[in-house]
């Protein structure tokens, strides 16, 4: 957890151990920023792509690790037209009763319920925005980023490549990592549209800044990600448990189950989803969060 520049240089490949080491350790098994200024997001044209060039910045002063990791859940129940919105204790590694009850419809076989159920995987890291063609105003200023797993795969992959004759780079680094060329195109699989940053890219090592001043103010400019990880921020198991139940109408009845919007409806339009693995539930959700006008 460096204070200074020099041991944070002195320390650099240590931090890429921590990082893969935490890659390796988390399990594959909310917060919505919408009003939120210290969190920056992607603006999208009217087609739905967009593009901005982006830093992934070191863990902050005092911080091990250069991301926070957790996941949510989100479903609206059809019988009682209720929002369940919620960080999940699997975050904390703890048990939680909406990963309870998605355990217990795949039991039952019933995979298309258990589906709908499934958390969300976030990741939150400080950024520095480079260049942001549609908001120029944001450029030079440090900002929260949330992304998913397949911007997450590219960081990791950056850091720890599939093929030997690929190098290794600490894109958290100051002065050895990249720039991120971060670009978003909607498209469609015939049924429903929605974003891919497959096309997004690591661009060659360089310096977060010219000087050891610049970069000292760059990293005093950085928030802390500890909040994202805090228990105290979560509900308990039994608030959830007891809002699930209202949402589910569990109170002297039987189940709903969550509201299916129609493909027609929905649009996945936040940032960093992995859409090839949530599709069912991600495409139908993201619309009704618009709706809610809560992103």
């Amino acid at each position: 957890m460096a204070q200074s520049l020099l041991e944070l240089r002195r320390n650099k490949e240590n931090m890429l151990d921590k990082f893969r080491d935490q890659v390796k350790s988390q399990s594959s098994k909310i917060v919505y920023d919408k009003d939120d200024t210290r969190f920056w997001k992607l603006a999208k044209d009217k087609v739905g792509n967009g593009y901005a060039v982006i830093r992934f910045l070191a863990p902050p002063k005092g911080e091990e690790f250069p991301y926070a990791k957790y996941m949510d859940v989100a479903f609206k129940g059809e019988k009682t037209g209720r929002w369940y919105i919620n960080k999940s204790r699997e975050s904390l590694g703890q048990p939680d009763p909406v990963a309870e009850m998605r355990k217990s419809f795949y039991r039952k076989g019933d995979k298309a319920m258990g589906s709908l159920l499934k958390t969300r995987t976030n990741y939150v890291s400080n950024i520095l925005v480079v260049k942001d063609p549609a908001n120029p105003e944001n450029e030079g200023k440090v900002f929260l980023f949330r992304y998913g797993t397949k911007i997450f795969d590219k960081i990791t992959n950056a850091c720890s490549p599939e093929f030997d004759y690929d190098e290794a780079v600490n894109v958290w680094d100051f002065d050895e990592g990249a720039n991120f060329k971060l670009k978003v195109r909607t498209i469609s699989d015939g049924k429903a549209k929605f974003p891919s940053y497959d096309n997004s890219e690591f661009d060659r090592p360089s310096p977060v800044a010219k000087t050891d001043e610049e970069i000292e103010k760059i990293w005093n400019s950085q928030y802390s990600l500890k909040e994202f990880t805090d228990e105290s921020k979560y509900k308990s198991y039994a608030e959830l448990e007891a809002q699930l139940n209202q949402v589910l109408g569990l109170v002297g009845s039987g189940a709903s189950a969550p509201v299916v919007k129609t493909e027609e409806e929905s649009m996945e339009t936040d940032l960093g989803v992995d859409a090839d693995s949530d599709d069912d539930f991600m495409k139908n959700l993201e619309k009704d969060l618009e709706d809610l006008d809560i992103r």
